[in-house]
C-alpha cells in the first residue's frame, strides 16, 4: 500500500475504535441508574465485586449499575430521641419516660432528649455493623444504650438532688459523656442530653411538697 493507502486504513481503525469505545460507553451508561443523596444525607456505594466501598456526599446525583452495586443512604442531620411520659409526642406514642430509683431509693421517672448524629466519615461502618437506615440506628442502638447508661448516671443522685438545677445540668453531662463514649466506636456522635420534667411516686411527693411548704412558712416567720 502506498502512503495514502496506510493513511486511509489508519483513519478507518480510529474510527472504528471511536465508534467502539462510544458504543461501550453508551452501552455502559444504559445499564446504570441514577442514585440521589438529599441535603442532609451521605451515600454509602458498596461495590460486589471488588469490595470497594465509597461514602458520596450530600445533594447530589451519582450514577453506577445496580446489579453489582449495593446503595444505602443515611441522614446525617442531628435528631433527637425524645423519652417522655406525654403519649402524643416522643419517640414512642406511650409512656416512655425514664423509670428508675434515686441513691437514697425513690422511685423516679423523668423525661429524658439526647441530641444526636451519625458521623459522615464513618458511615460506611454504619452500614457494615450497626443498621440498614437511620432510624434503625436509633431504635437498634441509640435508644437501649441511652435508656441504659443515663439510667446509670442518675441513679447516682439523691431524691432532693433532682431540684437543685444545677446538680441536674451536672448529671445531663455525665450522661452525655458516658453515652458518648459508648457510641463513639459505632460511628454516632452524642451533642446533648437533656433532663426534662420529673416526678416521685405520690407519697414521697407529698412528703415533699409538704417540707417545702414548712419551709416557706419558717422562712417567713423569720424574716
Amino acid at each position: 500500500l502506498g502512503k495514502a493507502g496506510k493513511t486511509m486504513n489508519r483513519n478507518i481503525f480510529l474510527l472504528a475504535a471511536g465508534l467502539s469505545f462510544a458504543a461501550m460507553s453508551a452501552l455502559s451508561l444504559a445499564g446504570c441508574t441514577p442514585h440521589t443523596t438529599e441535603a442532609t444525607e451521605v451515600g454509602v456505594k458498596f461495590n460486589k465485586l471488588t469490595g470497594s466501598l465509597e461514602i458520596e456526599d450530600p445533594g447530589a446525583n451519582y450514577f453506577f449499575m445496580p446489579v453489582v452495586n449495593d446503595w444505602k443512604t443515611y441522614d446525617v442531620s442531628l435528631r433527637n430521641l425524645v423519652m417522655t411520659a406525654q403519649t402524643t409526642s416522643g419517640d414512642r406514642q406511650e409512656k416512655d419516660d425514664l423509670r428508675f430509683k434515686t441513691r437514697d431509693g425513690n422511685d423516679i421517672e423523668t423525661d429524658v432528649t439526647v441530641r444526636w448524629r451519625i458521623d459522615p466519615t464513618r458511615a460506611g461502618y454504619v452500614w457494615k455493623y450497626v443498621a440498614p437506615s437511620t432510624d434503625e440506628v436509633q431504635s437498634r442502638l441509640v435508644r437501649p444504650q441511652a435508656r441504659a447508661y443515663v439510667r446509670d448516671v442518675l441513679n447516682r443522685l439523691n431524691s432532693e438532688d433532682f431540684y437543685n438545677p444545677s446538680l441536674r445540668f451536672a448529671a445531663a453531662n455525665d450522661a452525655k459523656q458516658l453515652l458518648g463514649g459508648h457510641l463513639r466506636p459505632y460511628g454516632i456522635v452524642v451533642e446533648q442530653v437533656i433532663l426534662g420534667d420529673f416526678s416521685f411516686k405520690p407519697e414521697y411527693q407529698k412528703l415533699i411538697n409538704s417540707r417545702k411548704e414548712a419551709e416557706k412558712t419558717a422562712s417567713s416567720f423569720s424574716a
